[in-house]
């Protein structure tokens, strides 16, 4: 049902692997999400460049997968970062002053710690989806279903 792709290594291969094996999605991905921001302000890229300094402080380990992932597939890193912050600059009042968007639906079974989220906020978005099973050169293995260029 969903294509499954393997990487493996330091973040930073993992993304690069990730942007290299799914180049063509990330792009689809990126013209799908992009108009979504709304104009090309100062301030919208102002917002992505806060999110990237948090990310590289709190996480860092995440943000060298976003810069693998934009070394492989030749998008900006900081197209990468507005990608994995895009839930937060659409329901930003830089980009949506007026009226705040649906997104996905969400939902978790206390009993079955089962948690579970649909992709009905943008249905275009489903063909991109895919299964990511990424061996980190820590030990640990992380199967999820993803989309490409979010970590």
């Amino acid at each position: 049902m969903f294509p499954i792709h393997t990487f493996s290594g330091s973040p930073y291969t993992i993304g690069y692997q990730h942007g290299v094996e799914l180049t063509d999605s990330i792009h689809a991905l990126w013209k799908l999400y992009h108009p979504l921001f709304g104009d090309e302000t100062r301030a919208l890229w102002e917002r992505v460049a806060q999110y990237s300094t948090y990310i590289q402080q709190h996480v860092p380990a995440l943000y060298r997968e976003m810069e693998g992932i934009a070394a492989g597939s030749g998008l900006p890193l900081p197209y990468i970062i507005a990608l994995n912050a895009r839930s937060e600059l659409i329901q930003s009042d830089i980009v949506n002053k007026d009226e705040k968007m649906n997104e996905c639906t969400t939902i978790y079974a206390a009993q079955t710690h089962t948690l579970a989220q649909t992709w009905d906020f943008q249905n275009t978005i489903g063909d991109h989806v895919f299964i990511g099973i990424m061996h980190q050169d820590n030990g640990l293995t992380i199967t999820q279903l993803m989309e490409p260029g979010i970590v």
